[in-house]
């Protein structure tokens, strides 16, 4: 997606992702997969679809995964740097 870098590394199901995201990038689709982290730099924010949360550096972010949390992410600087764990491939 344009305005987003990710270096990843997989292993049994799980992802461990540093993003760096502009502002001008657009999540087009909601998303379902759950995520763990923390902003390391910048503030953005994810939009649920009952609310939006604003996360600055140093905050944690925790997403179950599925339909019960569809979400999406945008940059409110440039840039924001997250460190994402997610399940998305995970069993059970």
């Amino acid at each position: 997606m344009p305005g987003v870098r990710v270096k990843r590394l997989s292993e049994d199901g799980v992802h461990l992702r540093l993003v760096e995201m502009l502002s001008t990038a657009e999540h087009p689709e909601w998303c379902e997969v759950g995520h763990a982290g923390c902003v390391v730099e910048g503030e953005l924010e994810i939009e649920f679809e009952d609310r939006v949360v604003r996360y600055k550096a140093g905050d944690a972010i925790l997403i179950p995964p599925g339909s019960a949390e569809p979400h999406r992410p945008k940059a409110l600087t440039d840039p924001v740097r997250l460190v994402l764990v997610d399940y998305a491939d995970r069993d059970g």
